[in-house]
């Protein structure tokens, strides 16, 4: 089988760098791949979609993160218009799949330092907000709500602060927003402290 034609520009290396994840994309039917970099090795973890002829293909799902550890990777796929965030353990083979009703799409996400809670950005009711998603729990918790997009968040020092990526046009989360949104459009990175 060739994979270099289909693979997504989403590759991740695992924390110990002895893994690294990627996804592929044939017409609709994507998979999500992890390699050995010790043996070379390369195994599929998953495969889903619908292929297609004539319609644009839709490459925001699966997006992948590693759990700290670097024995765990999690994705997050659609099936049947509901979305799911899976985790597959590569030393016991084990799959656990999280449910996420709330949500209409999640656009990224990412572990904590510790491993115990996502950052989610996710649209809910047409708006891109953050959320912090407890793994233990499996509840989450609002960060943003506001109309402005809030992208690709990223845990920074040592977990106590959240980075992301918005258009938002105020560095405070509890500014008024106004009623339209700017015509420059452009994403700047802001920094959200959890302490």
């Amino acid at each position: 089988k060739r994979l270099t034609p289909y693979i997504e520009p989403k590759l991740k290396v695992a924390p110990k760098g002895d893994f690294i994840s990627f996804t592929t994309n044939k017409g609709g039917k994507y998979k999500v791949w992890t390699v050995n970099l010790k043996t070379g090795k390369h195994k599929r973890i998953h495969k889903g979609g619908i292929k297609y002829y004539q319609r644009e293909l839709d490459h925001s799902f699966p997006m992948i993160a590693w759990h700290p550890g670097g024995e765990k990777i999690s994705y997050v796929h659609e099936r049947r218009g509901k979305i799911y965030i899976t985790t597959v353990d590569l030393l016991t083979k084990k799959k656990s799949k999280i449910l996420f009703l709330k949500f209409d799409k999640i656009t990224g996400f990412a572990y904590s330092d510790n491993g115990n809670t996502l950052i989610i950005s996710a649209i809910r009711k047409g708006q891109s907000d953050l959320y912090l998603y407890d793994m233990q729990t499996r509840r989450e918790r609002q960060i943003t709500n506001d109309p402005f997009d809030d992208l690709m968040p990223v845990y920074a020092d040592g977990g106590s602060k959240i980075l992301f990526a918005s258009n938002r046009n105020s560095d405070s989360l509890g500014a008024a927003a106004p009623m339209t949104l700017s015509h420059n459009n452009n994403l700047d990175i802001y920094v959200y402290d959890l302490e």
